[in-house]
Order: C-alpha cells, then sequence, then structure tokens
C-alpha cells in the first residue's frame, strides 16, 4: 500500500472528529507504536483500524468519490 492510503485511513479512523483526542493518541501509540519492529506492519494496521487498509479514504480525500458511498 502507498503511505498516503494507509495515512488517510488512519486519519479517518482515529483523529477527523477530534485530531487533539488524548485517548485517540493513546490507542495509537498503543496498537502502532510501541511494538517498534517487533510485529508485521500490516497486523499491527489491521489492529488499529479494525480492517486492512483501502483506498476508500484517500479517494475522498482527493474528492474523487462521493463521501457517502462506502
Amino acid at each position: 500500500f502507498h503511505y498516503k492510503v494507509i495515512a488517510s485511513h488512519i486519519w479517518h479512523h482515529c483523529f477527523l472528529e477530534d485530531p487533539l483526542s488524548r485517548s485517540a493518541g493513546e490507542k495509537y501509540r498503543r496498537e502502532m507504536l510501541q511494538f517498534g519492529g517487533g510485529k508485521k506492519p500490516m497486523d499491527i494496521l489491521k489492529s488499529l483500524l479494525g480492517e486492512e487498509p483501502n483506498h476508500k479514504y484517500l479517494l475522498r480525500e482527493l474528492e474523487i468519490v462521493d463521501e457517502t458511498v462506502d
């Protein structure tokens, strides 16, 4: 996956509603950063997002698709 796909998915899943949310930041640290290189990156992402990263959030950001479409 392209880093922009992953970044936009994390942003929409964790930080869109409140970018400064302490609980979202702590969840990000706990589920993404604490493992360093000890876990496979895709396993970490799936754990944080609850699904495999996908391009729909990036496409919404770029206004390529309608936001109401899943």
